[in-house]
Order: C-alpha cells, then structure tokens, then sequence
C-alpha cells in the first residue's frame, strides 16, 4: 500500500465516523433547539445546524460520492455546476452563525446588552488592553486631526 492509497483510504475511514459523530451531537440538540428559547435555544440552533452542515456535507462529499456509481457522479457534477451544491452547506453555516451570535448577545448582562451590536457580541467583554488600545487611537487622531 503507498502512502497515497493509505491517505485515501484513512480519508474515507474518518468521514463515516465524522458522519456518525455529526449525527449523533446534532441529535443530540434537536430538542433543545425546539423546546427552549433565548440563550439556549439559539446556542442549540447555531450548534445543530452547524453539525448539520458538516453531517450533509461530508455525507455528500465522501459518503454519497463513493457509493455513486463514478459516471453517475461525473453527471450529476457537471449538472450541478461542481461545487454549486456547497451554497446549501454555506447558508447552514451562515444561519448557525446567526443564532451563536445571537446567543453570545443574550449571554450579555442585561444592563450592558444595549451596548452591542449582534456582531459586536463576540468581542464581550472588552479587553482592557483593546480599550487602552483604541482610546489611544482615538486620542491620536483627534491630535492630527485637529
């Protein structure tokens, strides 16, 4: 066996199991992303719809594709325009991202929670060396700028 036919093989290995342990952690968040809301509902929406992109695309990518007859696949491929089936997989990541964010916000002590913007919400809690940072940016400016 090469090194190449090895790497191949190992390839297929982990995506079954990538596959099963995507499955099963998205299961996993089925009924936590449904029954609850605020905080917990989003974080269990942005972690099930992110192990259910992974789950679909590397079922799609190293599962379906090996299963599939190799002209099969050459057609659908050349139907689909290649990769164009990774927008699906994309917007499953852009929506989990969504609700993570939207989780980090409501992680945010209610009295400081105005203070951010959903994208801002990552940066919770400001580092002081950020702040000391960006006044001193500020301060600048405002002396060139006059």
């Amino acid at each position: 066996m090469t090194l190449g036919e090895f790497f191949y093989a190992s390839s297929h290995a982990s995506a079954y199991l990538a596959v099963a342990a995507t499955a099963i952690v998205g299961y996993g968040f089925v009924r936590l992303a449904f029954k609850h809301s605020g905080l917990v509902g989003h974080l269990a929406m942005g972690l099930l719809l992110m192990h259910t992109a992974m789950f679909v695309r590397t079922l799609y990518w190293d599962g379906l594709r090996n299963v599939v007859p190799k002209s099969a696949w050459d057609q659908w491929y050349v139907a689909s325009n290649g990769t164009a089936v990774n927008l699906v997989f994309n917007v499953m990541v852009i929506l989990a991202g969504y609700h993570s964010l939207k989780a980090l916000k409501l992680a945010i002590p209610e009295e400081i929670r105005g203070q951010y913007s959903l994208l801002g919400a990552a940066f919770y809690p400001r580092l002081r060396i950020l702040d000391t940072l960006r006044r001193a940016i500020i301060a600048l400016w405002n002396r060139v700028s006059g």
